[in-house]
């Protein structure tokens, strides 16, 4: 081996073991493998997060439980495509040129299908496809449009309109279609009530508002291209003449969707900021040091980017919501170093620490991941997300705690950790935390923690017990981050255009579709007699759209030849005023019309037509198909009820979405109950089998269950109603308790332990106290309402905790630095 080879080898083994020793613990091989394990999953997460193939969502939708959501989403699909625009401000002329003008703008968009303001209607763009069908899918062939009496009052009526309109367009369309069946045909797909038109486009009925009715396409689009094209036309709006003195407001379930995504978004970006803000300006304030903040701050990335990757990797996208509270959640995870970092600074070994520490930490971790495990069994897609986020994130940061940040440590052993943790919290609570009041008691301290904390918890019972059902929120429009003002804006245009609110229809499932065009055919004419009863305003439904097969072929038939109607119609044309050459074109079409298959759906063009009827109807996995009934300004929705379970309709489900989505959330909060008592449950056996004793693990559980009554009552008394996701902060809640208590516990009997203990957890409670009380200032309630809960809750745990614990010293100095 030459000289140089040598050098070389020696090189690397110096590399290697250098390698070794900058990974390794003294003494503690198995930690070194352990460390590089956590990286390297650390670094794996980060990887998914970077190039994994997820999606970013905000959708409504997962907060439902699946199968409603389901139910749920195929209502909604039949008004997704739709974008109402709402012109105010300025004078009635200026708004009516603002809406001819954005009518024209956006009419060649290739994600606008069709525009319609009232004076413009584009259903004459697909005339090119849908024409040659006219016969087949008008309702006039429906009333004998070929006899003498209907042939005569048809001419009458086309020569009127010759003479009112110079339009070359009308005058071809006279020659085409005599009987006008074209017209009627656009005139039952014209869904739209009569609106007020004093200018020519559609004002609403107090006229405050030009209307715009949009058809888009957007909802076949991504997320992101459906928020810029929204985003695009509000910018074009505010770049015309027309703004500042006109407004634009759009509304529709499109917009909904994107707004909601904006408004999550920009939340997430000012809570972590404000978040990371004043976690920074903690741990500099403790720990007075910039590399120990960046030491701590590990587990919390670790388990965020653990948790994204995990959520991302089960469930395909993240949920803004899941993400903003996985998050704040994770916030939980700087406990964990937090303990190892006060601890640290009197061993002087971070590995002996946080062996010391390990398995409090652990025992700690798994209670909270039993408690979150119960979010993991919900059928609410959000909560599941959640608990996924929850579970994976902690597992990470308390890994990332074991086996990175003593490594870490170990590598600037010079860190200085002078921590004045009196400062932060007021002297008064500092005094109730150390107070001697219990040890003058006769009874045992054992004794009247278990008895305090039984009693508070029996009165916290009785009271929610009085309360009931009033405690229980189950309006879902109350988590909607739509502003109020819009969603009353959509609900009166809508009103006023005679279009679905999408909270009452009827469900129709058979296994093809054509059995669904002939049962909304046959039952047409009885909705029609319920609307006129006052039930409610008016319906929509697919076979309005979509004769069926046998329909158009009944319609066919009634076609006479062409020999036979050319006579006829001539020698009537000319009583009237026609020259007898001017139909030669509609025999010709009627001709081809009675040779024409029934059109399908597979076979409809691009357009309003087929987007209709592909939201309208839905084919399911199994192959077979559901079809909706939508119905609109429903008055007496019980009568409605009541009617469709006659059995003139029993093929018709009658759906009240807003009681489905209550009813939903009542089993899920049921549940959720229920796997919070069975987590419990597990949790006592747990901590039973750690420490060796019932009324050990007994006073540790009461103190979560305690400060989860407590904070239920505080959130009543502050008018909170009780939501699925105040239960979800309940649980962290729960969590924090029994992690304040063990640690408590774990060294109550000997002075300086106990001191570095509660210097720990008050730093511990500061930054959960101000990390979820950013979550209060958002403007998403979803947010707000956990952080709220949160907060209390873990204030009240804390106190709860220190209640419960035997502390035989308790005569501390707070206001001492440690030395």
């Amino acid at each position: 081996m030459s000289k140089t080879e040598t050098i070389q080898q020696k090189d690397r083994h110096n590399t290697y073991r250098r390698i070794r020793w900058y990974f390794s613990a003294p003494n503690k091989h198995i930690d070194s493998y352990f460390t590089l394990l956590t990286i390297v999953f650390f670094v794996a997460a980060i990887a998914w997060l970077l190039w994994g193939d997820y999606d970013f969502d905000s959708d409504l939708q997962y907060i439902l439980p699946e199968t409603d959501a389901l139910i749920i989403s195929h209502a909604e699909d039949a008004e997704k495509g739709i974008i109402l625009a709402a012109i105010s401000g300025g004078s009635s002329e200026q708004r009516a040129e603002a809406s001819m003008w954005l009518t024209r703008t956006i009419s060649d968009n290739p994600y606008v299908i069709s525009v319609n303001n009232g004076y413009s209607n584009q259903w004459l763009h697909e005339s090119a496809n849908l024409f040659p069908f006219r016969y087949l899918l008008s309702p006039t062939l429906d009333e004998s449009p070929f006899t003498e009496n209907s042939l005569k009052e048809a001419l009458n009526d086309r020569l009127r309109e010759a003479k009112q309109s110079a339009s070359n367009h009308i005058h071809q369309l006279i020659k085409k279609d005599p009987i006008g069946a074209w017209q009627d045909l656009l005139r039952s797909w014209q869904h739209y009530q009569q609106l007020p038109r004093p200018h020519g486009v559609w004002v609403s009925e107090d006229n405050e508002y030009a209307i715009v009715a949009i058809y888009t396409s957007l909802s076949e689009a991504g997320p992101e291209l459906q928020d810029q094209w929204i985003y695009n036309l509000r910018q074009h709006f505010n770049q015309s003449e027309f703004y500042p003195s006109l407004d634009l407001d759009l509304t529709g379930t499109a917009v909904f969707t994107a707004d909601s995504r904006k408004s999550v978004r920009s939340e997430i970006t000012r809570l972590t900021i404000i978040a990371s803000i004043f976690i920074c300006v903690i741990f500099l304030w403790v720990f007075r040091s910039v590399t120990i903040l960046f030491i701590l701050g590990v587990p919390l990335v670790a388990g965020i980017a653990a948790g994204s990757a995990l959520v991302s990797l089960f469930f395909g996208n993240i949920h803004g919501v899941a993400l903003a509270f996985g998050i704040i959640l994770l916030g939980i995870s700087l406990d964990y170093p937090i303990h190892l970092a006060v601890h640290n600074r009197y061993n002087n070994n971070a590995w002996t620490t946080a062996t010391n520490l390990w398995p409090t930490l652990r025992l700690s971790a798994l209670s909270t991941i039993i408690g979150f495990g119960a979010m993991l069994l919900s059928d609410v897609i959000l909560l599941s997300q959640i608990g996924v986020f929850a579970v994976g994130g902690i597992l990470t940061s308390l890994f990332a705690t074991r086996y990175i940040i003593p490594w870490a440590l170990y590598q600037n052993t010079n860190v200085s950790h002078r921590s004045e943790v009196s400062t932060l919290l007021p002297s008064s609570i500092a005094r109730i935390c150390h107070s001697n009041v219990i040890p003058k008691l006769p009874l045992q301290r054992n004794t009247i923690g278990l008895l305090s904390l039984t009693l508070v918890a029996t009165l916290c019972s009785g009271y929610l017990t009085w309360q009931g059902g009033d405690l229980l929120q189950t309006n879902i429009a109350e988590l909607n981050p739509v502003p109020e003002s819009t969603q009353k804006l959509d609900k009166k245009l809508r009103n006023e255009l005679g279009m679905s609110d999408l909270r009452y229809f009827g469900a129709m499932h058979e296994d093809d579709y054509q059995d669904i065009l002939e049962i909304s055919h046959s039952l047409s004419s009885s909705l029609d007699d319920i609307a006129v009863q006052g039930i409610y305003g008016s319906f929509d439904h697919p076979s309005r759209w979509l004769p069926p097969a046998k329909i158009q072929a009944k319609r066919q038939q009634t076609i006479p030849k062409q020999s036979y109607l050319e006579k006829k119609l001539n020698k009537l044309a000319a009583d009237v005023g026609f020259r007898t050459s001017t139909f030669s074109t509609f025999f010709e079409s009627l001709e081809a019309s009675r040779e024409k298959d029934p059109l399908i759906l597979s076979d409809l063009p691009d357009g309003i037509l087929k987007l209709r009827m592909n939201n309208m109807l839905t084919k399911n996995a199994d192959g077979s198909w559901s079809g909706l009934i939508l119905f609109n300004d429903v008055i007496d929705p019980c009568k409605l009820e009541k009617r469709l379970s006659e059995s003139e309709f029993e093929s018709i489900d009658f759906v009240d979405s807003a009681s489905q989505i209550s009813e939903a959330l009542d089993k899920v909060r049921t549940n959720a109950l229920y796997h919070l008592g069975l987590g419990l449950v597990f949790i006592s056996a747990l901590l039973t089998l750690h420490l060796g004793s019932f009324l050990s693990s007994l006073r540790i559980v009461l103190v979560p269950v305690t400060a989860v009554l407590a904070t239920t009552v505080c959130l009543s008394l502050i008018a909170h109603n009780i939501s699925i996701f105040h239960l979800a902060a309940l649980l962290l809640v729960a969590g924090l308790g029994i992690d304040y208590t063990l640690f408590l516990m774990r060294h109550s009997n000997h002075k300086n332990e106990s001191q570095h203990t509660l210097r720990a957890l008050l730093i511990c409670l500061s930054s959960t106290i101000i990390l979820f009380g950013a979550l209060i200032t958002s403007e998403i309630k979803v947010l707000s309402d956990i952080g709220a809960t949160v907060a209390i809750g873990v204030s009240i745990a804390f106190l709860l905790a220190q209640l419960a614990c035997p502390h035989e010293s308790r005569s501390l100095n707070l206001h001492s630095s440690c030395k």
